[in-house]
């Protein structure tokens, strides 16, 4: 996990949950004694989207393999996605202003820092996530439908 112990350090009021659905190496679980890192080794199912329910964030700084659709799943949360261009593992759902180099480490920790402190600039990041993707919200949907219906009422007049 790039970076996860240097992120756990500059931003300790920021609890780091990390899951696996296999065993975790010896290094990620000496992690697991830092008041602000949650380690879930063989992670069941169930744990998996309750955290992704509860969780604002989603870190995509994994070199592994992407597991449980993790970062659709996340996206369809509304989590604030960010990542390492080189642990990305799907850029269909993160925006570009969220894809940080493994070098610019301190870059991602402001950001984070700003996105944690300011719950108005995070939802506003979410939003730019969303637009990056082309997502419709129910808004946007029940507005089509509005339209769609009061064009074909005035059709009919």
């Amino acid at each position: 996990v790039l970076n996860l112990e240097k992120l756990a350090d500059a931003l300790p009021g920021v609890v780091f949950h990390v899951g696996a659905i296999t065993e975790m190496s010896q290094k990620l679980l000496s992690l697991g004694n830092r008041d602000n890192v949650r380690l879930y080794p063989a992670m069941r199912i169930e744990t998996a989207r309750g955290l992704l329910r509860e969780c604002d964030f989603y870190l995509d700084i994994n070199r592994g393999n992407e597991v449980l659709n993790a970062l659709e799943e996340a996206f369809l949360q509304n989590m604030l996605i960010l990542a390492f261009s080189q642990t990305l593992h799907n850029p269909r759902f993160v925006s570009p202003t969220c894809i940080f180099e493994e070098s610019e480490l301190e870059e991602m920790i402001s950001f984070l820092e700003d996105a944690v402190r300011d719950a108005s600039y995070r939802r506003g990041l979410i939003q730019n996530q969303r637009d990056f993707c082309m997502a419709a919200s129910k808004e946007d949907y029940k507005a089509l439908l509005g339209k769609g219906a009061g064009d074909e009422a005035k059709e009919g007049a």
